[in-house]
């Protein structure tokens, strides 16, 4: 089974998004700050990671920071969920190390494929280095 960890601080968002990806089939972990999100990444299996870039607290961005610097966990791959549409906020985003990214509001279809999408790359990286 896939894990998914939902780190989210709107409560409805985050609700919304544990229903439809448990009805596609996946394990959901919801998180509602970065901090959270670490100690569950930090302490057992996760397959992708959907990260609110807007938390109280740490932000996404710098939970991106913590992540790169734990190479345990740099694999995992993130996609950011984000209320800005600045290509100068998704180009940062990209720079450390998401690997899609998803702006608020967002149709479900799209969020399908982006998680797809996300998680075939990583079968496939994973798949070469064997």
């Amino acid at each position: 089974m896939i894990t998914v960890l939902v780190i989210e601080d709107e409560p409805d968002i985050r609700a919304l998004l544990d229903v439809q990806l448990e009805l596609d089939g996946y394990t959901v972990i919801g998180c509602e700050s970065a901090e959270q999100g670490l100690e569950v990444m930090r302490a057992g299996h996760v397959d992708l990671v959907l990260l609110d870039a807007g938390l109280p607290g740490m932000t996404g961005y710098e939970m991106l920071l913590v992540v790169a610097d734990e190479p345990h966990l740099a694999d995992v791959p993130i996609v950011m969920l984000t209320g800005s549409r600045d290509i100068d906020d998704v180009a940062h985003a990209f720079r450390l190390g998401v690997r899609d990214h998803i702006a608020k509001p967002f149709r479900s279809k799209d969020l399908r494929a982006r998680i797809a999408a996300a998680l075939d790359r990583r079968a496939a990286a994973v798949g070469a280095s064997t």
